[in-house]
């Protein structure tokens, strides 16, 4: 137990200071959204992502609904 916690307060360090001392996430983010507000195809890709996203859902309920288990 004691080593378990050791790793887990090591990693909880870790994240500490790359996410909250050196805030290398926010810098990373907002490239991002710097990014995303010069692209003029916003709609297009939105949907792209909207679709792949919801596309293993519909597959897999698809997937349920012609191969009942039980008959």
């Amino acid at each position: 137990m004691i080593y378990a916690a050791a790793i887990y307060l090591f990693t909880a360090l870790i994240f500490h200071h790359i996410f909250i001392v050196k805030e290398r996430d926010q810098k990373i983010f907002g490239k991002y959204v710097e990014r995303w507000d010069r692209n003029t195809n916003k709609r297009r890709d939105l949907l792209i992502t909207f679709i792949i996203i919801v596309a293993p859902y519909v597959l897999l309920g698809l997937l349920a609904r012609l191969f009942p288990r039980h008959l």
